[in-house]
């Protein structure tokens, strides 16, 4: 199987039919929504990971500039 490279979202459970709608995706495995790449990213960006230890704003805008 092909690793993944998906945008994990931090999106709280009373929010996930507004991500849904936007084009966000369930990983069933990671139990977190992600953004597929063909979606453009800036479109949840309430949702975008903070300093938690794994990513960070800058690490988003980075993945989403590459």
């Amino acid at each position: 199987m092909a690793p993944k490279n998906r945008f994990y979202l931090d999106c709280p459970y009373a929010e996930k039919d507004e991500a849904k709608s936007l084009g966000a995706r369930w990983d069933l495995d990671a139990r977190k929504w992600f953004v597929p790449n063909d979606v453009d990213r800036n479109l949840f960006k309430k949702w975008w990971p903070t300093m938690k230890g794994e990513e960070s704003v800058e690490d988003a805008e980075k993945f989403c500039n590459s």
